[in-house]
């Protein structure tokens, strides 16, 4: 992760300044979540080229230019800047690096990858077939589960569940576990049927469902061993 993020060295080629420019404008154009200009890294490289001046490390100073650019409002906030604010009757199409954004954080809850990025540098985000392409290799990806926890966590409230305090003499082994195992079971149920295709009804309707030995135990279920949940 340390080379990751200063991926160039102050040295006899490259003065801070120019090495601090290389590395944040990779980072910023991560960070921001589209291509950034020589104006956009100006006042973090001045932040570095500062903390070196003063006798800091050049890793201290890149520390310093990385929690600057991690507290911009275009990291914190995706930001859609809008063609005529003035006007609010007007209509305005959704950028390519704006939808690439969305997409990201609806079925990963994360910032875009570099093939996204680079769709939307192409302009061909917006193509019906290249935006279809692009969700179905979202959702094959694992990240991907994301989606269906924070979805399925708040649509069918599940997160309520830690909340659940049963009857104690009526379920005396129901415990922090066991309500983690009733969660887990129907995220695993939800993204069965995402993945699969099939059908929201079967939510209502499937005859099975995904266990682990405990929670098969709590159902009545035999035949099932493991803390691994499977489709019984």
């Amino acid at each position: 992760s340390h080379r990751l993020i200063i991926g160039v060295q102050p040295d006899d080629d490259h003065s801070a300044e120019e090495a601090a420019r290389t590395n944040l404008s990779r980072l910023a154009r991560r960070a921001f979540r589209q291509p950034v200009r020589d104006s956009d890294v100006d006042l973090y490289v001045e932040l570095i080229a500062a903390a070196v001046a003063r006798g800091d490390s050049f890793e201290r100073a890149m520390q310093l230019g990385l929690q600057a650019i991690l507290v911009s409002p275009r990291f914190l906030f995706r930001v859609e800047t809008p063609i005529y604010p003035d006007d609010s009757d007007y209509i305005q199409r959704i950028g390519q690096y704006e939808l690439a954004s969305r997409l990201s954080y609806f079925l990963w809850s994360t910032m875009p990858d570099e093939e996204l990025i680079y769709a939307a540098g192409q302009g061909s985000l917006t193509n019906p077939e290249v935006l279809l392409a692009q969700v179905e290799r979202m959702l094959d990806s694992p990240d991907s589960v994301e989606f269906v926890s924070n979805f399925a966590g708040q649509w069918l409230n599940l997160r309520n569940l830690a909340d659940v305090r049963p009857n104690r003499q009526l379920f005396p082994e129901f415990n922090k576990q066991l309500a983690s195992d009733m969660q887990r079971e129907t995220l695993f149920l939800v993204e069965h049927l995402l993945r699969e295709d099939r059908s929201i009804m079967e939510l209502l309707s499937a005859d099975y469902t995904f266990v682990n030995e405990r929670l098969a135990g709590h159902y009545g279920l035999s035949g099932v061993s493991g803390n691994e949940f499977r489709r019984v």
